[in-house]
């Protein structure tokens, strides 16, 4: 995983990443992130390119797809300067990049067919995406700096209150560039943060963690975990995984 190397593109993507697990199969499920994201499975027989919008819940995937694949997360709130369609409508979907969705030139994946190496993929990824670029597109303000607050924790409310903003419009432009309800993508940003401090803390009880991340308890981060990934906190404490945000469930 990486950032972008076009400057134009940071504007718009957090990161371009690349897998290969040859021996992938099954289902799996991915806990959402408040981002979204396009997913691009490489080489013959391959799944269609697919952009995802933001899950309200853990989203099944066939893992065989990571057999060989590449993608894009984008920074949040910004997928609009190349994917036509807001990710309001777009919600608890992954949707085939192609017709009106997909603003450049051509088949993303013929473009991509011929890619030998991982590096060379994330390179020939960023060219594309580049001729997709809609240099109109700019990001809504109140949007960007909301987000921002929200992600840190600020509860909605002081938010509101510190971008002088009107609640109703706030709330609506966060849900039609977002996906989400500024709670829930609230919600859905601190169980991200607790997932990564709980991976990590295997020497840090749960209790203390839950309290530091802003839960009334360990019972409440544990809802949390259970609606978002279908796993609980003590199932991921201390346990580090090449693909933190992937679950599969027994």
């Amino acid at each position: 995983m990486r950032s972008p190397r076009i400057p134009q593109l940071g504007v718009c993507i957090e990161k371009l990443w690349y897998c290969e697990e040859p021996s992938a199969s099954g289902w799996e499920f991915v806990a959402p992130t408040g981002a979204a994201q396009m997913v691009l499975p490489l080489g013959e027989g391959s799944s269609a390119p697919l952009v995802a919008g933001v899950f309200t819940g853990p989203q099944p995937i066939d893992a065989s797809d990571k057999r060989r694949a590449c993608g894009v997360v984008f920074r949040l709130g910004c997928s609009g300067a190349v994917v036509s369609a807001p990710l309001g409508a777009l919600v608890d979907q992954q949707v085939e990049l192609s017709g009106e969705l997909w603003t450049g030139p051509g088949s993303i994946a013929d473009q991509l067919a011929d890619t030998a190496s991982g590096e060379q993929a994330l390179d020939n990824l960023e060219r594309i995406l580049l001729r997709a670029f809609d240099q109109e597109w700019r990001p809504n303000p109140a949007v960007t700096a909301g987000v921002e607050l929200l992600d840190r924790g600020v509860p909605v409310r002081t938010v509101v209150e510190q971008l002088d903003v009107d609640r109703r419009r706030f709330g609506n432009a966060i849900n039609r560039d977002l996906g989400a309800t500024p709670k829930h993508f609230a919600r859905i940003r601190r169980f991200q943060r607790a997932l990564r401090v709980t991976r990590r803390s295997g020497d840090v009880s749960l209790g203390v963690l839950a309290a530091e991340l802003g839960y009334s308890d360990q019972a409440h981060m544990t809802r949390d975990f259970r609606e978002f990934s279908g796993s609980t906190p003590s199932s991921v404490h201390g346990l580090e995984t090449t693909s933190p945000g992937h679950f599969r469930h027994r």
